[in-house]
């Protein structure tokens, strides 16, 4: 599987900071080469991160832009375990997430439902 790269491009702001001692920053971070994004990290005292929201933009799909890409990029890998109330676990690969998406995406078609509809 490829590497999953990062970096911060331009750290442009600490928005706030706590007495408590946490921090709000606000960075220009890009991924694998691709147009960088803005993102918000919450940071605790103790210098672990607290969390992180991303400004996403209104045409990102999310099975399109990355589940889609992993399953061609690393189809056999696990993306999500499933366990049923009888504890049999049952695994997913990105493949699997995949093809089943396409054919929900046929069956919403083939009734007649098209992208933008509500």
């Amino acid at each position: 599987m490829p590497e999953f790269e990062w970096k911060i491009v331009e750290k442009i702001a600490v928005l706030s900071t706590s007495a408590k001692g946490w921090t709000k920053e606000l960075n220009l971070i890009s991924w694998n080469n691709r147009e960088p994004k803005y993102d918000v990290r919450e940071w605790n005292p103790d210098g672990t991160l607290k969390a992180v929201h991303f400004k996403v933009p209104d045409n990102f799909n999310f099975a399109y832009d990355v589940v889609n890409r992993l399953a061609a990029e690393c189809p056999d890998k696990i993306a999500m375990k499933w366990v049923s109330k009888d504890k049999v676990c049952h695994d997913f690969t990105f493949r699997d997430i995949s093809e089943n998406a396409m054919r929900i995406a046929n069956l919403l078609h083939s009734l007649g439902i098209r992208k933008g509809d509500r």
